[in-house]
């Protein structure tokens, strides 16, 4: 079954942010756990609305990060679901 995984964690780190900066930027406290979610790649989010996404990429950029939407998710086809929902490669 082929993924969507999240590359969120690899650009924040790249770019010398914190998720906490970031959902900041997004709107408030209430935002923090799902930034970090998707910054996690232990268990990250697996589901988000467009919404949440767009305010996401214009926080980056508010910040002075250009972003696209490469730069934050990456498709595997190759990938599969293993029990328990962790994803192993093919």
């Amino acid at each position: 079954m082929a993924l969507v995984r999240w590359k969120l964690a690899a650009y924040l780190k790249a770019r010398n942010l914190t998720a906490y900066a970031v959902a900041k930027e997004m709107g408030g406290l209430t935002r923090i756990p799902t930034v970090y979610r998707m910054a996690d790649s232990d268990k990250p989010l697996s589901r988000v609305d467009f919404k949440t996404l767009a305010d996401l990429m214009v926080a980056l950029r508010v910040l002075g990060h250009p972003v696209e939407l490469s730069d934050l998710l990456e498709f595997d086809p190759d990938a599969f679901e293993a029990p328990g929902g962790g994803a192993q490669e093919a």
